[in-house]
């Protein structure tokens, strides 16, 4: 194990040594079962007595004793839940009590029915107790979880006991673990670890490509299983992988990955362990190949003396300078090729696809490009493939295969999935696509060492097909500028109903556009403001001019209001406002107040002649703004437009193009979740075609088509149709092929 990294997992949890392995099912060659076909039980049926007894789990916990007290706080922290153990972490931890009786109850019945075990008493505990003992399985090992169900009745305990068979009639037990795990804990309780359940058919995908028949495995971060199980569920037993080390920090996951693997026949060793403490020398024997779905957990979420250790650990690992803003998967993939991949040997990673363009990436990709043959990226559209249930990311398979650092690399290549497809054609596209659109998707091939570790490979499934050096940049048309911070969106944006409530004067008020997603498709004009202001939306930005009888500090005027000194005269309805916010609204902690003449009025800015959206998941925005309504930091602004309005629509019809959005993807970096964005500088530098530069009719065609375009976006009708035309008018009058 390695000593430099021990000591940090106890920072995190107090949790058992590494297991010793333990006898397992031994996989053996079998026939298949003559009609058996994949079963799933995965239903309601599977929920309802969980849910029961963990019903009589959560009352007990805020009662339970303090030393179990103090180890459900552990517990907690180790599953990235409140250490407060307030009422909705009690209800998850009741949750995942009764899952693990199930699963203890359903692998002892594996066990009995071997005649490895007697029949399962009344006694559950003390049964998984003398399991443990018997066969050194250390899935039966306790935790205080165990503690727990002991506080309930033997009658309640019952219940979920007697569903004990249902999971081994499963034919893809790991699906289904993995689906009862997500139906009974909340998404946002899996969230911050990054817990989302892996496809059945992302898991053949990565499993199929990195391993071949005899191969012992590694899956860290096993969770459910999924990744490591058999290919083909419907033989009595398989052999792929031959073998598999499951790896997990927590005592659940190494539970239900060894009942769902045990459940399969596949032979497989438990390790219940932080991954970055495993070393090669704590495993039977050296692993093959490596399969990882690791926790998409960000770096924020960890512990900063935790975070910080692993961080230093693997710099000097390494030799790379790794950003403190690194998601815990990266690390996983540090320490899978630097520990465990000897040169030839694959891994296939699944993770979000952010590190690809985000500046902690950097260091990621740098380490991938000298020590790995990068034989593929996989991106999965999250419209047509949901690779992982209620996940809110973009997912990317990273397919590598270890190489000497005296090899010359290969190819990259960049694969973009848009459309259901078997698994088998993506790895034939893996193994050998050809550069070009395919009838699902895009493959597009790079030489791997011309690609830099700084620059964005996220727009490298997105080959621009022109060359944008000679093209101007917006800004030298415009101004380019982030909507100014109002410091307090409750408080200066406001609703027609709370003008009315207070009688604020228009006089103190201006028209705001409060984010771009309020505005459907690509103008705003007085119509849309209007019918957003009828159905009360936040359409008026408080924005007085000096008010001489409210002091210019919020402090000032706060001290008034408490003491009840502060008197409204003139404008009472706007002075009733600012009285009550200041009363209720906790505004003296507003650091953007303090930076202004009048706390009371935002940093003036002009209506943008266009709206810009920062973040999107598509198809980023650019909305002509026909109003005077400003907008905030929500949004970027255009501003001080040179153009004339035809010309300005036909950059605006460009921009909405295909070429237009995928010139944007190129310089747009990987936000939270899937989104991509940009910075305000980026924007400034994007290339556009330059409207003076063509003639007349190529000018006034591209803005009617815009305008085609916004009036096909209200009335949802074919703006495919449209763009189609804007393509067809830019390869006809502009240097754009």
């Amino acid at each position: 194990m390695s000593a430099a990294l021990v000591d940090r997992h106890a920072e995190i949890s107090t949790q058992a040594p590494i297991a010793p392995p333990s006898p397992s099912a031994t996989a053996s060659d079998g026939d298949p079962i003559p009609g058996l076909e994949d079963r799933s039980v995965a239903d309601e049926a599977l929920i309802e007595p969980v849910e029961s007894l963990a019903a009589t789990i959560e009352p007990e916990l805020a009662n339970a004793p303090p030393e179990i007290q103090s180890q459900l706080e552990t517990w907690a922290d180790l599953h990235g839940l409140s250490t407060t153990l307030d009422e909705a972490t009690r209800e998850v931890i009741a949750m995942q009590a009764a899952v693990s009786l199930l699963l203890k109850a359903t692998l002892y019945e594996w066990h009995h029915r071997r005649s490895e075990l007697p029949a399962l008493s009344g006694d559950t505990r003390a049964a998984f107790q003398a399991a443990a003992s018997q066969l050194g399985n250390s899935a039966f090992d306790e935790c205080v979880l165990d503690d727990i169900i002991s506080l309930t009745d033997s009658s309640d305990r019952d219940i979920v006991v007697d569903e004990r068979t249902r999971l081994m009639d499963s034919t893809q037990p790991a699906e289904d673990i993995g689906w009862l795990y997500e139906a009974v804990v909340p998404r946002e309780h899996r969230q911050t670890l990054g817990q989302f359940r892996t496809s059945p058919a992302l898991a053949d995908l990565v499993q199929s490509w990195a391993t071949s028949g005899g191969d012992r495995v590694l899956d860290p971060g096993v969770g459910a299983g999924s990744l490591s199980s058999p290919l083909h569920p419907d033989w009595d037993l398989s052999t792929e992988p031959d073998h598999v080390d499951g790896v997990d920090r927590s005592p659940l996951s190494v539970l239900m990955s060894t009942t769902a693997l045990t459940l399969l026949g596949q032979s497989h060793d438990p390790y219940q362990a932080d991954f970055f403490d495993l070393q090669p020398d704590d495993l039977r024997e050296p692993v093959n190949a490596i399969v990882a779905n690791p926790p998409f957990a960000q770096g924020s979420s960890l512990r900063a003396s935790y975070k910080q250790r692993v961080n230093a650990y693997f710099e000097d690992v390494t030799g790379i300078e790794i950003s403190a803003q690194s998601p815990l998967y990266a690390y996983f993939m540090f320490h899978a090729r630097t520990a465990f991949l000897s040169v030839g040997e694959r891994a296939g990673f699944v993770t979000p696809w952010n590190f690809l363009a985000t500046q902690y990436g950097t260091a990621l990709k740098a380490f991938l490009r000298e020590t790995c043959s990068i034989e593929a990226f996989v991106k999965f559209d999250t419209d047509v493939h949901q690779s992982f249930s209620n996940a809110d990311t973009t997912t990317l398979v990273t397919c590598v295969e270890a190489r000497a650092e005296a090899d010359s690399p290969g190819t990259i290549r960049f694969i973009r999935v848009e459309a259901d497809v078997d698994e088998g054609t993506i790895r034939e596209a893996i193994r050998d696509g050809q550069q070009g659109a395919t009838e699902w998707g895009y493959i597009n091939v790079v030489e791997q060492d011309q690609l830099s570790p700084a620059a964005n490979w996220q727009t490298r499934f997105n080959p621009v097909p022109i060359d944008t050096n000679s093209l101007p940049t917006l800004s030298e048309f415009c101004s380019v500028n982030v909507g100014k911070s109002c410091g307090k969106v409750g408080f200066f944006c406001l609703a027609q109903s709370d003008v009315t409530e207070y009688g604020i004067d228009a006089e103190h008020l201006s028209l705001l556009v409060r984010k771009p997603s309020i505005v459907d498709g690509y103008d705003f004009t007085d119509d849309d403001w209007t019918a957003l202001r009828a159905a009360d939306n936040p359409v008026w930005l408080l924005d007085p001019d000096e008010l001489p009888s409210v002091p210019r500090s919020v402090h000032e005027y706060s001290a008034q209001v408490e003491a009840g000194t502060a008197s409204p005269q003139n404008n009472e309805g706007l002075h009733a406002y600012l009285w009550d916010g200041v009363a209720e609204g906790n505004l003296t902690g507003v650091k953007a107040l303090d930076r202004r003449t009048y706390w009371y009025r935002p940093v003036r800015q002009p209506a943008p002649r266009v709206v810009v959206q920062y973040c999107a998941r598509d198809e980023f925005r650019f909305i002509l703004n026909e109003t005077d309504a400003r907008i905030l930091n929500s949004a970027y602004g255009l501003y001080d437009v040179t153009l004339d309005d035809q010309e300005l629509k036909a950059v605006l019809a460009y921009l909405h193009s295909s070429v237009g959005q995928q010139v944007i993807q190129r310089v747009a970096g990987a936000r939270q979740g899937d989104l991509s964005g940009f910075g305000v500088t980026d924007l400034r530098d994007l290339p556009v075609i330059d409207p003076r530069e063509l003639d007349d009719e190529t000018v006034a065609e591209l803005a009617d088509a815009f305008d085609n375009l916004c009036t096909a976006a209200r009335c949802d009708g074919d703006t495919e149709g449209v763009r189609g035309r804007i393509e067809t008018v830019l390869q006809r009058g502009t240097d754009i092929q």
